[in-house]
């Protein structure tokens, strides 16, 4: 915990968790000082940034921003709530790619398709809270299929989620 002098104010972060705070900062009068780089973790949610409004949806100040006004200051997380979702799957140089958000643990799977419906190539990889990611899959395929499709899975019961499908690559 920082301790106030009469030529500096205080940055206090209040995240509502005890279990993993952001360390309050002190700022020196007449100086900047760049807030933390600390994120808050909220299971099921993306953070967005700090607000000095509790409840907040718009950010006033992101993550190592330049804070250089000489008075205390509390700031709340702004949070966005995250729905597993392929927002997108595209092919672009000879590979797949899969635009996605997910909280928590999920194994994505992309597979690709002949003109009959055969599938040819599949790959996977492990996602840990993704929020409009894009991750790139470099298959040898691509170049002979016209379908490909993505899908998000619970990683212990391999469960679809949700997913996605190109047609005519």
């Amino acid at each position: 915990r920082a301790v106030k002098y009469s030529n500096s104010s205080l940055i206090i972060y209040k995240t509502g968790s005890d279990i993993q705070g952001v360390p309050t900062q002190e700022k020196f009068f007449g100086q900047a000082l760049t807030l933390s780089n600390n994120i808050p973790e909220k299971t099921g949610f993306h953070f967005l940034g700090w607000s000095t409004l509790q409840n907040a949806t718009e950010i006033e100040y992101a993550p190592q921003s330049q804070y250089l006004i000489d008075k205390d200051l509390i700031l709340f997380p702004v949070w966005i709530e995250v729905h597993d979702e392929i927002s997108q799957i595209y092919a672009a140089d000879g590979k797949i790619n899969v635009q996605l958000t997910c909280s928590g643990n999920s194994t994505l799977v992309v597979a690709t398709y002949n003109e009959f419906g055969q599938m040819i190539e599949t790959a996977q990889k492990n996602i840990e809270d993704a929020y409009f990611e894009t991750l790139v899959f470099d298959l040898e395929s691509v170049a002979c299929s016209s379908i490909a499709k993505a899908f998000l899975l619970d990683p212990i019961e391999f469960t679809p989620l949700c997913e996605q499908m190109v047609l005519e690559m």
